[in-house]
């Protein structure tokens, strides 16, 4: 499926072709005749800047996950849903859900089958992993991570000429405290990736999110470092998996 990106792209170039071959008509005598080039009617204009928001301060809770769109196609061994919150105590808690393939074959109707349009794989499930407090320095880092979030208060400028279908939408909640952060007010944030909302988040804020929350539940590369080698990524369901 093409991203909406590729789609932008496949649009431009199919404008610039129909203004090529709108100059190039035969005139008398065979000979080329001058014709007025049409302005293109697409109203394709380029993406807006992001601007930084602050959503670390009296940072009370966050949450993340995964939705369906045409489809869905979320990526496996990666964080499916994540939750961090601040207790009375001021300790910072962690729950996370990774998706994995089934330990064994799954029946759609099964209910902890979570439907998938993968290749091979009908039934996904979500694998949670037990609760913990963050530490002192992993709450420095999601602070740090949230204090400058790049986003978009419009949805991009191409949705007005395209009908964009993600098989997987990306979705942020922050909750914030209104002064003191031990009171009880509180407003919320939320934002995703989907192109067509009024507040989103550009490709590399996600990735770079979802990354600190892959560190966050130990979700990391082998020795080598290389991403592309699905050899080398710590396998959290591998002791549980059937010999193959």
């Amino acid at each position: 499926m093409r991203s909406y990106q590729t789609q932008r792209r496949l649009l431009i170039l199919a404008a610039f072709a129909l203004t090529v071959a709108a100059g190039c008509g035969d005139g008398n005598d065979g000979e080329s005749s001058p014709t007025p080039i049409p302005t293109p009617t697409l109203s394709l204009t380029a993406t807006p800047t992001p601007l930084p928001m602050d959503l670390a301060t009296n940072l009370t809770a966050f949450e993340f996950g995964r939705s369906s769109g045409l489809g869905f196609c979320p990526p496996l061994f990666a964080v499916f849903r994540a939750a961090i919150e601040r207790s009375d105590d001021g300790v910072y808690r962690f729950r996370v859900s990774i998706l994995q393939p089934p330990l064994v074959p799954t029946e759609i109707d099964d209910p902890e089958c979570i439907p998938v349009t993968i290749e091979g794989i009908e039934c996904a499930r979500a694998f949670v992993v037990p609760e913990r407090a963050l530490t002192d320095d992993e709450v420095e880092e999601v602070h740090a991570a949230f204090r400058n979030v790049l986003l978009f208060e419009q949805p991009d400028p191409a949705c007005t000429e395209i009908a964009f279908d993600p098989c997987v939408i990306s979705g942020f909640t922050w909750r914030r405290a209104v002064g003191d952060i031990t009171g009880p007010d509180r407003v919320s944030f939320s934002a995703g990736d989907y192109p067509c909302s009024a507040s989103r988040l550009p490709p590399s804020e996600v990735d770079r999110i979802t990354a600190l929350l892959g560190r966050l539940a130990n979700i990391v590369f082998g020795d080598d470092g290389d991403p592309d080698d699905p050899r080398d990524i710590r396998d959290p369901f591998a002791s549980k998996r059937p010999p193959r």
